[in-house]
């Protein structure tokens, strides 16, 4: 029994997917290059003003090379720019985290690997991590509107502080305005 996010003929697992031979039987969530095709394809949907599309690999992970070159390809072809960044422990996600902030990155595209799937810590309060349903487009707008209510209802925003004497001020130019008339 086994279940593995890596393609599992690659890790050696089985012989072949059709008929794995041996007595063998499991799940894989393995990927190719549709996925992170598509996947980037959906960032560019959901956020098109982002010039910068980060992609978060893990290069101890059997899959890394084929999922940086398939985000590569996939992104020459919808002509989108990505930052590739490597992390394969803890520390080195905070660090790509500050990384693809730092350099503008304004998504994330995070392969598939059990250190990203394991960690629920992985936003942080500068990428915060928002799970966006795209199968129903009212459902999906709900939920981002939602998001960025919460959002701003953190930040406390308030009108400044007017003392007197600016009070006084702002007075003395509103009758100024109401005689331009």
């Amino acid at each position: 029994m086994f279940a593995t996010g890596d393609d599992p003929v690659k890790v050696g697992l089985v012989a072949r997917l059709n008929r794995p031979g041996g007595n063998i039987t499991g799940i894989s969530f393995f990927t190719g290059p549709d996925l992170e095709s598509k996947q980037l394809e959906l960032l560019r949907e959901v956020v098109p003003k982002a010039g910068v599309i980060g992609v978060l690999v893990n290069p101890t992970a059997a899959a890394a090379e084929s999922q940086e070159r398939d985000a590569r390809v996939a992104a020459r072809a919808l002509g989108l720019q990505i930052l590739t960044l490597n992390a394969s422990s803890e520390r080195d996600i905070d660090a790509a985290f500050a990384a693809f902030a730092h350099q503008g990155a304004g998504a994330l595209l995070i392969a598939g690997s059990p250190l990203f799937t394991g960690r629920h810590e992985t936003a942080s309060k500068h990428a915060p991590c928002f799970v966006v349903p795209a199968d129903n487009k009212w459902f999906t707008r709900l939920v981002v509107a939602a998001a960025i209510v919460d959002a701003m209802e953190t930040l406390n925003l308030a009108y400044p502080k007017v003392d007197a004497a600016k009070k006084k001020q702002l007075a003395a130019a509103r009758v100024a305005l109401s005689r331009e008339r």
